[in-house]
């Protein structure tokens, strides 16, 4: 800080007092962004958003697990997402929320539908009990994951023969989106 000592004087350097306590930075870019209009923008903040490509027939109804795989990305902000294993893997310890669109046709009276999110630590159920569910279902989970841990949406039907379809081509189908919270 530079400061005055007065009239016909040199003025003086000290050190600053005040400013940010624990702020810390190791970027080689700009890390945080305050427009002119003091919206605080993150650019690098890890996050994704990526729809299921295709349709994959006849996946499950009679039990079978199916990990969600063959996305087409809309956004990926540091590759953390692997759109053909449709695996998310976390670049720094934090808390994740993930948000998954499920749509499945072919569900029969009688069968339920777990669907959710599995990660390395958790499993993140969301479950319907019989009656047909052939809309888009949304479910979301919050996890607290370290680096290198991973995430990966899944869906099973039960209670009847291998006819549920999912079904993906655009965000308002099937789709897995997911941010760094902090």
């Amino acid at each position: 800080e530079l400061t005055s000592t007065g009239a016909g004087s040199p003025p003086a350097f000290e050190d600053a007092s005040g400013g940010v306590d624990g702020i810390s930075s190791s970027a080689n870019a700009n890390a945080i962004v305050i427009s002119s209009d003091e919206e605080v923008t993150l650019p690098a903040q890890p996050s994704f958003l990526a729809y299921f490509a295709g349709t994959d027939s006849n996946a499950t109804g009679d039990g079978t697990t199916v990990n969600v795989a063959g996305f087409t990305e809309v956004f990926d902000i540091n590759a953390d997402f692997n759109a053909s294993t449709g695996v998310f893997t976390a670049p720094v310890t934090g808390k994740y929320l993930f948000v998954m669109v499920f749509r499945v046709t072919g569900i029969t009276s009688g069968m339920w539908m777990d669907f959710g999110l599995n990660t390395s630590n958790n499993l993140f159920n969301h479950l319907i009990f019989g009656g047909v569910h052939n809309d888009a279902q949304v479910t979301s989970a919050i996890a607290d994951m370290d680096a290198s841990d991973t995430a990966q949406m899944r869906i099973i039907c039960s209670a009847g023969s291998k006819v549920a379809d999912i079904i993906g081509g655009n965000t308002s189908t099937t789709s897995f989106s997911g941010f760094l919270l902090g």
